[in-house]
């Protein structure tokens, strides 16, 4: 699918110096991502679901953005770029990781708000979806939310730890 290295206009120019430093950005990603996993610990998931030990992680990475993972695909986008000076790959790479970003982000907020309410209404206040709160603002956006009562919220963990997911 992405094979455009044999034609030109796919890549008209070739720099080594910008190549390389779009490799070292795509390895420090990649870095990211995975001190993001780690950082989730078990909370993290391929998909959106809530887990029986499920917690609210803030801190790290989380201080920054409160999905560093989809910020991290999204500010890849430039370094794909650099590093293949390719633009149908860097555009098809948009498509994708802005794609994911805008269908999994406002499910998952939904979810983060149902399991941990006012905690997570704070949170949200605190830090951006994808870093600053200048950045991705339509996803800083006040949500609907009513508050739920402790013990409403307890069983609401409890039946959507025993295999709720989106």
């Amino acid at each position: 699918v992405f094979r455009t290295g044999q034609y030109k206009w796919a890549h008209p120019v070739q720099s080594p110096g910008f190549q390389f430093f779009g490799a070292v950005l795509l390895f420090f990603h990649s870095c990211v991502f995975v001190a993001v996993h780690i950082w989730m610990g078990k909370s993290w998931s391929p998909v959106p679901e809530v887990k029986a030990d499920h917690h609210l992680v803030k801190t790290g990475p989380f201080s920054i953005a409160r999905h560093p993972m989809y910020a991290n695909f999204i500010w890849s986008i430039p370094a794909v770029f650099f590093a293949t000076l390719d633009w149908i790959l860097t555009l098809g790479f948009a498509v994708m990781w802005i794609g994911l970003v805008v269908l999994r982000v406002p499910i998952e907020e939904k979810m983060m708000l149902d399991l941990f309410g006012e905690e997570y209404v704070q949170y949200r206040k605190e830090v951006g979806a994808l870093g600053p709160m200048w950045c991705a603002s339509w996803l800083n956006k006040e949500l609907d939310y009513e508050p739920i009562s402790h013990e409403n919220q307890s069983s609401l963990m409890d039946e959507k730890a025993d295999g709720w997911k989106v």
